[in-house]
């Protein structure tokens, strides 16, 4: 192991995350082609926050104490309402689709618990395809330049019955062969557990999405629980629950 971002400056305090499966975040890619680490949210004594930070630009190990934090739309609060609302038992996806000027990756957020533990359905989506994002070192901190053209945007569907409820501690992964975002099961209200798997093509940076209701996960809901499931992509387009 390599210590990074040695240089100073903010970072994040410290929290543990409470999202299932999808991890606390993923790497994206700026209109340059920068590797970026970008973390959402977490769990801190006595609260849970939605600050957003993000790490870099990263590469070689060797280079791993230059890299540096900056935290994307700081307002100074730890709960923000400029950003999507804290939750925990949610998922957080690395996606994939094409735009006009290229292909670009995006982090989506998608459901969780709030903070009365009742599943939500509110999804957000962050890119950093269309800006170039560059570190400068100035006198004190170093900066980021493009920083605030950085923003989460909420990511929406056509209500057309075909979608998910409201859930939290359900598995959800990017799919390549259809190009599209997977989510299975979960706990949705009263504390159900849910048979049901959905799938949306997109689009995720721009537009509106559709679903469309896949089948059913072929288990006995009194014997086996749907929460947490672990969910793998596998060769000839298959999925592995």
């Amino acid at each position: 192991y390599d210590a990074a971002t040695t240089a100073g400056g903010e970072q994040p305090g410290a929290r543990s995350f409470g999202s299932d499966l999808g991890g606390c975040g993923g790497i994206l890619h700026d209109a340059a082609g920068k590797a970026w680490l970008v973390l959402f949210g977490g769990l801190r004594p006595g609260m849970r926050d939605n600050e957003t930070w993000i790490l870099g630009p990263l590469g070689d190990a060797s280079s791993a104490a230059d890299w540096c934090w900056f935290e994307i739309q700081a307002d100074g609060r730890s709960q923000s309402v400029s950003r999507p609302a804290p939750r925990f038992h949610h998922t957080l996806t690395v996606v994939q689709e094409a735009t006009a000027d290229g292909r670009c990756d995006a982090l989506l957020l998608y459901g969780g618990h709030d903070f009365r533990i009742e599943p939500i359905t509110e999804a957000h989506v962050l890119s950093l395809h269309h800006v170039d994002l560059r570190v400068q070192h100035l006198q004190g901190a170093p900066q980021l330049v493009g920083l605030e053209q950085v923003e989460w945007q909420e990511w929406g569907a056509v209500d057309d019955g075909e979608g998910p409820e409201e859930r939290a501690r359900h598995t959800a992964l990017f799919w390549p062969p259809c190009r599209g975002l997977v989510v299975i099961g979960g706990e949705t209200d009263e504390l159900y557990d849910d048979q049901g798997a959905y799938l949306s093509r997109g689009p995720f940076v721009d537009g509106h999405a559709q679903w469309q209701e896949l089948p059913e996960l072929p288990v006995d809901i009194e014997l086996n629980s749907t929460r947490d499931l672990a969910a793998v992509v596998l060769p000839r387009d298959k999925l592995l629950v």
